[in-house]
């Protein structure tokens, strides 16, 4: 498929954007990687060692510690006396070639459940961490300059899936988030990225990093970071700068995805809610209308396909 998409466009060079975790594990094979090479196509990825240690949860969890951030506590084992408990995957795809996400254990049925499964020696326990939730995004060029933007998460579907509702925040602006970004810097990190934490501003404590785009990314977009702009001029031009302003404007945004929310409403399942109760949930949802992610003059009808359901 690469070699003729190739040929038939002749002189054009190709850039794979980075995007799910299983694609990117499967490209950064040597093989494919040569083979992508030599076809003029590119992959801006950092090699596969340095990929994995960051986006598998326990090598991810291990170099936060060592950099002098707060992680969740690890528990020898998934026992009723340590709930509630995350079940997070050593690593995201194992020997069987599956993908496996991380399971939230809350009560005695949850972990009932989860030790039903034949493949709990492929976790680990942590501690569950509550409070807020902030997602630090960035871009982090091959010459170590940063572009970072953060959200602050106010709403999630069910058992730790897409984000809902979220606003921007400056996270990235604190002693954490500075903390992180240099350590990337210090390994050789390049690239796009999302850092999870939770917790309080005091202290928060990190959860995972994703290595690559994120699902909210019009949020980022929304707020004027400048983060797509410098993974689009870095990887077509080699140059980071070419397509961001000389002056970004650091702008409040907000973003909403009603889909997501009736989506989970509709399976009967409940949405969870980071540090936000009662009648503030609605104010939230309104007042952030105007910028649900479909709502827009492009894509409105995904919107009402979306919250009329399947078959409409």
């Amino acid at each position: 498929m690469a070699a003729r998409e190739r040929s038939d466009s002749k002189d054009a060079e190709f850039v794979i954007v980075p995007s799910s975790e299983f694609l990117n594990l499967f490209l950064l094979n040597l093989e494919r990687v040569g083979e992508l090479e030599s076809l003029g196509v590119r992959l801006p990825l950092v090699n596969a060692d340095l990929y994995a240690r960051l986006s598998n949860k326990s090598s991810a969890t291990l170099w936060a510690e060592s950099i002098g951030v707060y992680v969740p506590g690890r528990r020898a084992r998934f026992s009723p006396k340590n709930l509630p408990l995350v079940a997070k995957p050593l690593m995201n795809i194992h020997q069987d070639g599956l993908l496996r996400y991380p399971q939230l254990i809350c009560n005695r049925e949850d972990l009932d459940k989860f030790l039903m499964r034949d493949d709990c020696d492929s976790y680990f326990a942590q501690e569950m961490i509550r409070g807020n939730s902030w997602y630090l995004m960035g871009y982090l060029s091959r010459d170590g300059r940063a572009w970072l933007h953060a959200q602050r998460n106010i709403a999630q579907q069910p058992e730790g899936k897409s984000i809902l509702l979220a606003w921007s925040d400056n996270f990235e602006s604190s002693k954490t988030g500075q903390k992180i970004v240099l350590a990337l810097r210090d390994i050789g990190f390049f690239g796009l990225f999302m850092i999870e934490f939770k917790g309080t501003m005091d202290r928060p404590v990190f959860i995972e990093m994703n290595p690559r785009p994120w699902g909210p990314l019009q949020l980022s977009i929304d707020a004027d970071s400048g983060i797509v702009e410098a993974f689009l001029g870095e990887s077509i031009y080699g140059d980071p700068a070419r397509f961001v302003p000389t002056s970004v404007p650091a702008r409040r945004a907000c973003y909403l995805w009603l889909g997501g929310f009736f989506s989970s409403w509709r399976m009967g399942k409940m949405i969870h809610w980071h540090n936000c109760a009662g009648i503030l949930r609605w104010f939230y949802i309104l007042r952030a209308l105007p910028c649900e992610v479909y709502l827009r003059p492009d894509s409105w009808r995904v919107f009402w396909r979306e919250l009329c359901g399947p078959g409409h």
